[in-house]
């Protein structure tokens, strides 16, 4: 699967809000502006393009379902997503 990828905004900086969830409209290069939303559960989680992402569930980072893709840099917090593409 080859994957357009986008940083989104930054894992360690939403938690410090205390909140339990962000909605933000990022414009993003080929797909325009997408409703993306942080959320604070029992892990760290993504909604983008319709689908809750949980990356670091059972292991996976980045984390995959179907079409689209969640990853958490690990050494700087930030958030990455993607989208299947034919590149």
């Amino acid at each position: 699967m080859k994957v357009a990828w986008y940083n989104i905004g930054n894992k360690a900086e939403f938690e410090a809000k205390g909140i339990p969830q962000e909605a933000f409209t990022k414009e993003l290069e080929d797909l325009g502006q997408q409703e993306i939303v942080f959320l604070k559960g029992f892990e760290f989680s993504v909604i983008f393009m319709g689908e809750m992402l949980t990356p670091s569930l059972n292991g996976r980072n980045p984390y995959d379902k179907g079409k689209v893709a969640c990853y958490v840099d690990p050494e700087t917090s930030d958030v990455w997503v993607g989208h299947e593409t034919d590149m």
